[in-house]
């Protein structure tokens, strides 16, 4: 009976406590399980940071075009008329004329209508004007002798125009300028009529700021201002020397 009783309690034993050879699991390698995994988050967290896109950088000026090209010279003797196929924009007239009396150049368009030119006698000069409407503009031409027109295109100047002259009507090459640009400029004209001068903007040709408004001599210190980033010319009117040089 004895030997009956120890053999069911060592079979209970046996089938309590399982095989002695099998492992059981360590709260050492759960842990270390659990650390893989963050290590793995934090590396697809530095990748991440990596592969975020840089930020645009803000784009400049775009290359400067003249909106009206340059155009074979025209020529006459007296009053006549002669048209132009203009597009909206800056136009740069170059004229002429070799007489006594008066020089009257007159530009008419649908939207359009300008005086390019009234003087007397002798003149040579570039004239900027701004075209509203593109299509065809009439030239009209009141003179008492020879006398030429035609459109022309100026340089184009990667910065402010250190200096610019002249002797009558005159424009300077296209310049750019930043937004709120400031340049300072000395300004001198040797003449007795009129002396004017524009910044305009280069594109549109429209009037942007009043530089000088003078009669007969001047000299003075002038700011040029720009509100915009955009490209810009001097346009100038005068009946004698004149320049603009940057100070």
């Amino acid at each position: 009976m004895k030997a009956l009783w120890a053999i069911l309690a060592g079979a209970l034993v046996v089938s309590c406590g399982g095989s002695p050879d099998e492992k059981q699991a360590s709260p050492t390698d759960t842990d270390t399980s659990t650390d893989t995994q963050t290590e793995s988050d934090d590396e697809d967290d530095e990748e991440e940071v990596v592969q975020k896109k840089p930020k645009k950088k803000a784009a400049g000026l775009k290359p400067f075009k003249f909106a009206n090209k340059a155009s074979s010279a025209v020529s006459g003797s007296g009053d006549d008329i002669v048209d132009f196929e203009l597009k909206s924009g800056l136009a740069l007239f170059e004229l002429s004329h070799a007489g006594d009396s008066n020089f009257i150049v007159h530009l008419v368009g649908d939207d359009d209508e300008a005086y390019v030119a009234n003087e007397i006698g002798a003149y040579s000069g570039i004239v900027a004007v701004e075209v509203e409407e593109t299509g065809t503009h009439t030239l009209e031409v009141r003179a008492d002798g020879d006398w030429t027109a035609q459109v022309l295109v100026t340089d184009i100047a990667k910065s402010f125009p250190k200096a610019i002259e002249g002797a009558s009507a005159g424009v300077s090459s296209v310049f750019p300028m930043k937004r709120n640009e400031r340049r300072k400029v000395a300004v001198s004209h040797r003449g007795s009529d009129n002396f004017i001068v524009h910044l305009a903007d280069a594109r549109s040709g429209e009037d942007i700021d009043l530089l000088a408004n003078e009669i007969g001599d001047y000299d003075g210190n002038v700011l040029v201002k720009a509100e915009d980033a955009s490209y810009y010319v001097i346009t100038v009117e005068a009946d004698g020397e004149w320049s603009i040089t940057l100070k």
